[in-house]
């Protein structure tokens, strides 16, 4: 994490880019893959939408700016919903049932965009810099958004944006967790757990 009061170097810009867009894209990867795969209901687009927009506020809100995400008590069961999902991808051809489906693409949506978010929160410059943050952030969000809404339908055969959405974010996760395993207790739960969920992928 950076200092608040350091002056934001190229890899800040890149890791508020990439977080944004990240969270962006698994809002509509999960948007589309629980209402064209698993269940056609009316307004289900409302229930993610929401979600995102809830850990937006939990992340952000507060005084400091990181509100309710620790990472040492969210990442974990982010890394497991992470593998969770990679199941049920693959799992009967990534056709759940609908009681199972639903709340673990939800709950996994939660989870993942809490990572993202909070890890925005915490990386939050200081104030006479937020203008490039917020910029950097709605930038990374329309890009991973055009991605799924856009580019994906017309790059890929198959529907590849969920797999690739869950393998970025365990890669994410590793990375921004690298340089802190050495003060972790479980090492390599920490470091397996987002590598177990790329294998899952490509099983």
């Amino acid at each position: 994490m950076a200092s608040p009061r350091a002056v934001p170097q190229a890899k800040d810009f890149v890791l508020w880019f990439v977080l944004a867009a990240l969270a962006s894209m698994m809002l509509l990867a999960v948007t589309n893959h629980i209402t064209q795969n698993v269940a056609s209901i009316p307004f289900m687009w409302v229930l993610p939408l929401t979600l995102y927009l809830i850990t937006f506020v939990l992340c952000f809100e507060g005084r400091g700016g990181r509100g309710f995400y620790v990472r040492k008590f969210w990442l974990l069961p982010t890394l497991i919903m992470i593998c969770l999902m990679a199941w049920g991808i693959t799992a009967k051809y990534g056709f759940l049932s609908i009681d199972i489906a639903i709340p673990l693409y939800c709950a996994g949506l939660f989870l993942v965009c809490m990572f993202c978010h909070g890890e925005l929160a915490a990386a939050k410059p200081a104030a006479r810099y937020l203008t490039r943050f917020y910029l950097i952030l709605s930038l990374g969000g329309a890009v991973g958004g055009m991605f799924v809404g856009l580019v994906a339908p017309k790059l890929f055969t198959a529907y590849w944006e969920l797999p690739l959405g869950l393998g970025a974010l365990a890669l994410m996760a590793l990375v921004l967790t690298m340089h802190h395993l050495a003060n972790l207790g479980k090492q390599p739960i920490f470091a397996a757990a987002p590598l177990l969920a790329v294998v899952s992928l490509l099983g």
